[in-house]
């Protein structure tokens, strides 16, 4: 397996919570949310991205809006592309970047800047984002942010407890979700693309 192995997420939607009980969840914003309950005063989420590897993490990013290839491009370039570069300087080889088919990252001119900018993206099935380890890293974030059954009333309040949530996260915590990516790509040649344990 190459150790310059690195993963970026797709972006992930978290909705507030307060004190009127609203449970809320992470959710793929690609898939239709479930909806438990509905708020008088509106709600709000968080957008984030964070690229992962096993030396190196870009810091949480925060997302305004819709994440549009425009958008996605100027993240990569402030965040991504010196990650890379760095990671290349330490590995003396070629860094994988892995991402999933978020219509951002599959659009014409994101792939052209990253043809351009020298960044190898590996292929990647359709419909398998809990195969990225950086899901993984985010289930982790979650527990941590959650713990005690913590709520938030605000949107600034909860991206504040993010950040706080993410100091938390161990490098090991991020190493052993890498480690497995060999079993995870043995295991997805297996199922020729379907479901894994993973």
């Amino acid at each position: 397996m190459c150790t310059g192995w690195m993963s970026g997420i797709a972006p992930s939607s978290r909705t507030r919570n307060g004190p009127d009980g609203w449970s809320s969840y992470w959710h793929d914003l690609r898939k239709e949310p479930l909806i438990f309950s509905t708020r008088q005063q509106g709600g709000g989420s968080i957008m984030i991205w964070l690229a992962i590897s096993h030396q190196r993490t870009s810091p949480i990013c925060f997302i305004e809006g819709t994440l549009a290839s425009n958008k996605y491009i100027m993240l990569l370039s402030k965040e991504l592309e010196p990650l890379v570069r760095d990671l290349e300087g330490l590995y003396h080889e070629e860094v994988y970047f892995q991402q999933d088919n978020a219509p951002a990252h599959t659009a014409h001119a994101t792939q052209d800047w990253l043809d351009k900018h020298g960044i190898t993206v590996i292929d990647w099935p359709a419909m398998s984002p809990d195969l990225n380890p950086v899901e993984n890293v985010f289930g982790i974030l979650a527990r941590r942010l959650y713990s005690g059954n913590r709520q938030f009333s605000t949107v600034s309040e909860l991206r504040a407890a993010i950040l706080e949530a993410w100091d938390e996260v161990s490098w090991d915590d991020i190493q052993k979700t890498i480690s497995n990516m060999h079993s995870r790509m043995i295991a997805i040649i297996a199922e020729k693309g379907g479901s894994t344990e993973y």
